[in-house]
């Protein structure tokens, strides 16, 4: 069986073109097999000498190759929503083989762009509950107040919980990494209150570059 993962990472949307995505998928399907297929091993190396990228239709060509290689392959793109080239990446898993099954997640918004594509798949609607992002940011203060009891008092932690939640629409991940970020990067707990108060009030991309 062939499984591979990429996550569409917001923050890096310059590098995660279509072609590197098929890259990634390429190497994790490579590291289940015993040993990299003849006509595989000599693409690469042919890149390699030629100093190229990998081109789409090349990577197009090696997914067909290599997915020969297993009973079924199994690709999730994680965070589809964040991928700037969507469009080619869809069209072109259109075109994988009938072994390969994607399991794709994002924002309801992508559903359409999925669906336009692949008018046979399914969907699943998956949304966290406002008392669950609640708890998990409460569990994560109480950690951080472990480390230093004045960390924040309980007017600011009721700030943070209600803020967060409410701005999180149902996507918890964002928000709560976002606070554990901020959390994570800060050592001078006076500096950590202002910075969380200004997250709140203005979101986190207000406070990227700060110190």
């Amino acid at each position: 069986m062939g499984l591979a993962y990429v996550y569409c990472d917001y923050r890096d949307q310059y590098q995660q073109t279509a072609e590197n995505i098929y890259g990634a998928i390429l190497k994790q399907l490579l590291r289940r097999l015993p040993s990299v297929p003849t006509a595989i091993e000599q693409g690469l190396q042919k890149l390699h000498a030629e100093q190229k990228p990998l081109e789409l239709g090349q990577g197009m060509d090696m997914l067909r190759t290599i997915c020969g290689s297993f009973d079924r392959t199994y690709i999730c793109l994680d965070a589809l929503d964040e991928c700037q080239h969507l469009d080619r990446l869809l069209n072109s898993l259109q075109k994988a083989p009938a072994s390969v099954f994607l399991f794709c997640t994002g924002r309801s918004h992508i559903l359409r762009v999925v669906q336009n594509c692949f008018p046979k798949s399914g969907e699943m609607i998956i949304k966290a509950e406002d008392s669950d992002i609640k708890l998990l940011i409460k569990e994560r203060i109480n950690n951080d107040r472990k480390i230093n009891s004045e960390i924040m008092d309980k007017a600011l932690e009721r700030d943070i919980v209600e803020q967060i939640s409410s701005l999180s629409g149902g996507m918890f991940v964002i928000n709560v990494l976002e606070y554990m970020s901020v959390a994570d990067s800060i050592t001078d707990f006076f500096y950590l209150r202002f910075t969380l108060a200004l997250f709140l009030t203005s979101g986190p991309s207000e406070i990227v570059g700060m110190p």
